[in-house]
């Protein structure tokens, strides 16, 4: 039975760089071969590579004859085509192991055969995961799906006696075309992607194009979680912070589309702002601010800004600790707004609000107009004007299942767009090529020149991020894409970063 990769067939097979000068291929030797030699992240070609190592010292191993079939790398990310290759190739009866082993993929390897596999829920799907490593695989690639398992055997990367022994063993067994098992390697459609889950943020003009943000980032790195008593599952984040930089009254129809109730939004609006305690509730967030605590809070905190619009006291509390905290029974609550603060920034006023707990779907953009309407009513006894708002949610979450949740997801992926983003708030650049040399200019926002950087893009980049001058992504990937386009106007190639 001769060796047929179904995956790397390119790798395995490249004519374009000769390591064996009998047969011109990369790193086949017998196709009829039983055993082989995986290298993992050490050379196979070059100076002190294995191939001239085994040259020197035990040459028959790579004749036509060689008991060895091949000769492979393994990083770690092919281990599932290595696999599947296996599989296919069950004549492949023994593996010896050597080289730097840098991503545990020697472990992986090994444990696959000797240890087996575990179920888990990987970015939202089934998928294994072989036991003592974190290394993932598809369901299909199952030990017990194969019908022969090689003998695997490690060696240390000198020892090349002992690798020449082992992989030289003949094999007593004759395989058949029917031997061969297919195990083709599907590709993953993930729900979760990974992230920092107690930090994102985002930085809009408008709120809706910030909620579709919020719902976006549930959706793509947000965790299901199982909440305590009859309250379900959730997919939900921590600390997400939004900023909001124009928070006004959004146009009638946008809001009506994503099911949102003009009219509703703006009573709701009045209801932030109004004192009285209403009998149905335990709790307003209007009675909480202006009444609870036995003052109005926002006249008090518009009269400091008034007096003093560099006071840092304006700072209002809706969480009354000692009820808040240890509150029973199952009419009572607590506030999921619980704190805001009101600050003069660039000439106007900002205000951040803080949430204990967050629905993205039914309360987050109908609070913020909410906020909206207490940051102008703070604005009115200050005489400032209002300017951004912030809102950091502690904990904020969806109901994945709920039919709301599932309706606003599919129209925020229909209307969600990405503008591309030129205006960072720390300046911005140009490239050029002065006298053979890359020579990159940070100008402020108004066009001051604050710096030349000189030199080649790598050292460019570092410097950049040292001094943290690029807040945004799109301006880092255009910035990468000028100063390479420099770099091979002046050398005719691209070093890279």
């Amino acid at each position: 039975m001769e060796f047929k990769p179904i995956y790397f067939k390119e790798k395995l097979n490249s004519l374009s760089v000769s390591l064996n000068p009998e047969n011109g291929k990369l790193n086949i030797i017998n196709p009829r071969g039983n055993s082989a030699l995986v290298t993992l992240w050490s050379k196979i070609a070059g100076s002190g590579g294995f191939w001239e190592k085994i040259e020197n010292s035990h040459p028959s191993l790579l004749k036509p004859v060689s008991p060895l079939a091949i000769v492979s790398n393994l990083y770690g990310n092919g281990l599932p085509q290595m696999l599947s290759n296996l599989a296919y190739n069950p004549q492949i009866e023994r593996i010896a192991i050597s080289g730097g082993n840098a991503s545990g993929s020697a472990e992986a390897l090994e444990n696959f055969f000797e240890k087996g596999v575990k179920k888990e829920i990987i970015g939202g799907i089934n998928m294994l995961t072989i036991e003592g490593t974190q290394f993932p695989l598809p369901n299909e690639l199952h030990p017990c799906n194969f019908r022969y398992k090689p003998e695997i055997a490690r060696f240390n990367s000198g020892d090349l006696e002992g690798i020449c022994n082992f992989v030289s063993h003949t094999s007593p067994r004759s395989y058949q075309e029917s031997d061969r098992l297919v195990i083709n390697i599907p590709t993953p459609v993930f729900k979760d992607f990974p992230s920092d889950i107690t930090f994102h943020n985002v930085s809009t003009e408008k709120p809706l194009e910030a909620w579709m943000e919020v719902m976006h980032l549930l959706d793509r790195f947000g965790v299901n979680l199982e909440l305590t008593g009859d309250k379900g599952k959730r997919r939900a984040l921590f600390n997400l912070d939004v900023n909001v930089s124009n928070p006004t009254f959004e146009d009638e129809g946008n809001l009506k589309k994503f099911g949102y109730n003009p009219d509703e939004l703006r009573e709701y609006r009045e209801t932030m702002i109004n004192p009285q305690k209403q009998t149905d509730k335990t709790y307003t967030y209007g009675n909480r601010l202006r009444e609870y605590f036995g003052i109005d809070a926002l006249k008090v905190c518009g009269d400091r800004l008034k007096a003093n619009p560099m006071d840092r006291h304006s700072l209002v509390s809706l969480w009354d600790t000692s009820k808040d905290l240890i509150h029973q029974g199952a009419d009572s609550s607590s506030p999921c707004f619980t704190d805001a603060y009101f600050d003069l920034v660039n000439g106007n006023l900002m205000m951040t609000a803080h949430f204990r707990t967050h629905n993205a779907v039914s309360a987050w953009l109908t609070n913020l107009y909410g906020l909206r309407a207490i940051q102008e009513k703070v604005s009115e006894y200050s005489g400032i004007q209002p300017g951004q708002l912030n809102i950091r949610s502690r904990w904020i979450g969806i109901d994945p299942d709920n039919a709301k949740s599932i309706r606003a997801q599919k129209l925020i992926k229909e209307n969600r767009k990405i503008p591309l983003e030129v205006n960072d708030p720390r300046g911005y650049f140009i490239t050029e090529v002065r006298d053979n040399q890359i020579i990159v200019g940070h100008y402020s926002q108004r066009g001051i020149l604050l710096r030349e950087y000189a030199g080649n893009p790598k050292d460019i980049k570092d410097e950049l991020r040292l001094e943290r001058a690029i807040s945004d992504p799109d301006h880092a990937f255009w910035l990468g894409y000028n100063t390479a386009k420099a770099e091979f106007d002046i050398t005719g190639k691209v070093v890279g970063f």
